[in-house]
């Protein structure tokens, strides 16, 4: 029973793979967003926050969005953009927490990821 329901779920998966690889961005989006509300999405006049982040995904491909949601990146864009802003030094720049040599940090210091949000840590001893 276990493969069979394994088995299941593999061809869900791959289902949903290969749909979203053939829908547009409109469609997926506009889709997403009226399941999750349960109204109509206007893209073309966008009002409720949500419809303007919609239509931000959909038609405005800057890739400038790309390079700020970077934490390392948009680090050296501030850094060459202006002067007025201080960028706080990096300690160091880890791939995996075992790389990390506890040892070697300071006193205080703040752990963070660059791949999520809200996964801070602020170590203070």
């Amino acid at each position: 029973m276990n493969k069979l329901n394994y088995s299941l779920k593999y061809v869900e998966y791959l289902f949903r793979k290969c749909r979203g690889m053939m829908t547009s961005d409109l469609y997926f989006h506009t889709a997403k967003l009226n399941k999750a509300s349960q109204t109509f999405v206007n893209l073309k006049k966008p009002i409720t926050l949500s419809e303007k982040i919609c239509h931000r995904l959909v038609y405005d491909r800057n890739a400038l969005y790309t390079l700020l949601a970077d934490k390392l990146a948009v680090r050296e864009y501030v850094r060459t953009r202006t002067q007025l802003v201080q960028v706080i030094p990096l300690i160091g720049v880890y791939h995996r927490a075992e790389d990390i040599d506890f040892s070697k940090l300071p006193a205080k210091f703040v752990l963070k990821c660059n791949h999520d949000c809200g996964s801070t840590v602020i170590c203070t001893d």
